[in-house]
């Protein structure tokens, strides 16, 4: 198939290198892509950009959606202040693997899970029914490694809010897995072309069908992991969860959207959505917390923002750099795992692009909310 050359529109801190604008092009010489929007927090993956929104009008991709599908982050506000004491927040945390674990639930708490797993509906396959009813009861409520986690922050008034960032964990990657094999239908014969699926045919429903159907579980995993956060916030400082500021901000989707007058297929992959008025979260690092933003609606970024800071460096390069006390020096003042610090170094602010020159970046796509600033933060290695 010959595919025309998208208009490929940037949102940019600084410059990128070479690599990372190759990635990019290739994303607009897709067949039957129609627009590309790079975001400022954009970086280098292992087959396509993190921090792109990409438009299509038949086919969709599995890999501008991304393994873990739905990945996210939601925020909930507490009744409660956020100027708390230390003893009191080292209390909290050395409760929260227990209260979110990291990788699996225990075997009585997964059993309350499966009528909310059920709940969600039946993905598409029998091989995919059993990893819901086997890793879905089992993994709903758990939050993941690596930059996801879990976080306690005061926003510009004082209050204490929760945020969490993860996703559908291993059910998005058996869901990718499984529509990525051979014999699906559509485009990717060639080797610059990604594997694609046309939404006309029958793998190609079965495919978006089982990308809603993660996305629904990512973000009962993310109000799951609030509500345990809920429950520690309760006993430890005497607040309860305020339902009505609950926020949540997926940023690894496909969706069909109006943009411009025309139906077309948005994939974000690491990106949030920012229709007019629409709320979203952008993370920054573990010392400048995130950002509650209000969507501006540009048809020209795909009604695309930033979902973060975005990395500079690698993991690897970030672990062989940083030792645990520039780490601990970035934090100062956050209740964090020190323990395991050594094990996360590749998650030090300094792996990071600085927040502020991203929001100024997009200040046409988004206008900050508020200010949430970390107190607290549990993250796994």
């Amino acid at each position: 198939m010959t595919a025309m050359t998208a208009p490929v529109r940037r949102w940019l801190c600084g410059r990128i290198d070479d690599a990372l604008v190759r990635q990019i092009d290739r994303l607009g010489r897709q067949p039957d892509v129609v627009a590309v929007a790079v975001m400022p927090d954009v970086h280098q993956g292992r087959v396509v950009p993190n921090g792109v929104a990409v438009a299509t009008r038949r086919l969709v991709y599995p890999d501008l959606v991304g393994a873990d599908i739905g990945c996210g982050i939601a925020a909930l506000r507490f009744t409660v202040g956020a100027d708390v004491a230390r003893d009191r927040l080292e209390g909290l945390l050395e409760r929260l693997p227990g209260a979110v674990p990291t990788l699996k639930q225990p075997v009585d708490r997964a059993a309350r899970h499966r009528p909310l797993v059920e709940g969600l509906g039946a993905p598409s396959a029998p091989r995919l029914a059993r990893a819901a009813d086997r890793d879905g009861v089992y993994q709903l409520g758990t939050l993941g490694r690596g930059n996801h986690f879990l976080e306690l922050a005061g926003d510009d008034e004082g209050a204490l809010w929760g945020v969490v960032h993860t996703g559908s964990r291993a059910l998005g990657q058996e869901i990718t897995a499984f529509h990525r094999a051979p014999g699906a239908d559509g485009p990717g014969a060639s080797a610059d072309e990604l594997p694609a699926l046309d939404l006309d045919g029958a793998a190609g429903r079965a495919y978006f069908a089982d990308m809603e159907w993660a996305c629904r579980y990512a973000a009962a995993n993310r109000a799951a992991i609030l509500n345990a956060l809920a429950d520690l916030v309760e006993e430890f400082l005497g607040g309860s969860a305020d339902a009505g500021s609950f926020v949540d901000s997926p940023h690894n989707t496909a969706t069909r959207e109006q943009v411009g007058g025309e139906t077309l297929v948005v994939h974000r992959k690491s990106a949030n959505a920012a229709a007019a008025g629409r709320r979203g979260v952008v993370a920054g690092s573990m010392a400048t917390g995130s950002r509650m933003t209000i969507g501006l609606g540009s048809d020209a970024a795909l009604h695309s923002s930033a979902h973060g800071a975005g990395r500079v460096m690698s993991r690897t390069e970030a672990m062989g750099r940083f030792a645990t006390r520039d780490l601990g020096g970035r934090v100062h003042g956050v209740v964090y795992h020190r323990a395991w610090a050594r094990r996360f170094r590749d998650e030090a602010p300094q792996a990071y692009r600085d927040l502020h020159e991203v929001m100024r970046a997009q200040r046409d796509l988004v206008k900050t909310e508020r200010v949430l600033t970390p107190i607290l933060n549990d993250k796994r290695p």
